[in-house]
């Protein structure tokens, strides 16, 4: 069993000043004894007020610091934060997300409790910026990282997984495993639909062999950005996705596989031909994730 010394937060972001406050006052004010906790803020070539705010927050809060990765992609700023980080753990949260309170406390728990962890994360749930269109949803409420797996501690297994909204793992691990892939993502496609959480937890479980844990009170608020909020951003996330999810699958024989895809398509044909669909456009999602995996499937150069 282990006692961390130390945990570094990571908030990776670019162009987003108007939220870094929001999710460093989430962090900064946990009810937490151990008052080590290192904030550290990877600025992704932001071209706007991200280095004056930044400035500003290490000014409020002392543990508050920032760093630079001027590679554009999500992947690279986390392996930034691999290579700056000064916590024997280490802590992801989207700069668009706030830390709820009793989280460091339910983790420092998990690590005195638990044995051969990888890493933990816990529950998403879906904040708003802004009213909710009337055509959207409940279980659109997924492509915006809402994750609720159980309501006690467990061991996850692929395809179960933990996003980087709320990833703990150990800094030497994620730097032994030569961090994140960082070219999961659809170059130029315009959608968030990385997947490197998904392949660095199948990168724990079969290369290191370690354990992924799921603790209910770790709990995070994702909240969804207003530009996001249409259904062609929608569907085209859910297609690079599919995509996304193809290749990593490919790179790990035996964890999922094109089975599932088609899978996919049978259940939503029959949820169709039955008149039981959920929603016209979950549904059209549904389909997007299904077809993005077969037609990532079907290139002879994908990897």
């Amino acid at each position: 069993m282990t006692t961390p010394s130390q945990f570094t937060v990571a908030v990776c972001t670019r162009n987003r000043a108007h939220l870094l406050p929001t999710v460093v006052q989430s962090i900064a004010r946990q009810d937490f004894p151990d008052r080590s906790i290192d904030i550290l803020i990877v600025d992704n070539d932001s071209t706007d007020e991200t280095p004056r705010v930044i400035q500003q927050l290490s000014e409020e809060f002392p543990g508050v610091r920032g760093a630079r990765e001027p590679r554009r992609g999500i992947g690279h700023a986390r392996n930034r934060a691999i290579e700056e980080a000064r916590g024997e753990w280490l802590v992801y949260i989207d700069d668009d997300a706030e830390m709820l309170p009793g989280y460091f406390a339910a983790l420092n728990r998990v690590l005195q409790e638990e044995n051969d962890i990888g890493a933990v994360g816990g529950p998403i749930e879906v904040g708003w910026l802004g009213p909710v269109p009337a055509w959207y949803e409940p279980a659109l409420d997924g492509l915006f990282n809402k994750l609720d797996i159980a309501s006690y501690r467990t061991t996850l297994r692929y395809p179960q997984e933990i996003y980087t909204t709320n990833f703990a793992a150990r800094t030497n691990l994620l730097r032994e495993l030569g961090g994140f892939r960082a070219d999961l993502a659809a170059p130029g496609s315009g959608v968030t639909a990385e997947a490197e959480d998904a392949e660095m937890v199948l990168r724990i479980q079969t290369v290191a062999g370690l354990r992924i844990l799921w603790e209910p009170a770790m709990r995070v608020r994702h909240y969804v950005q207003p530009e996001r909020l249409t259904p062609a951003y929608m569907i085209a996330k859910a297609e690079q996705t599919g995509r996304a999810r193809c290749r990593i699958e490919r790179a790990y024989p035996g964890h999922g596989g094109v089975s599932r895809a088609w899978a996919g398509l049978a259940e939503w044909a029959a949820r169709k031909l039955a008149g039981r669909t959920r929603g016209p456009l979950t549904e059209r999602v549904h389909l997007a994730t299904a077809m993005g995996y077969l037609k990532e499937w079907r290139r002879p150069s994908a990897s």
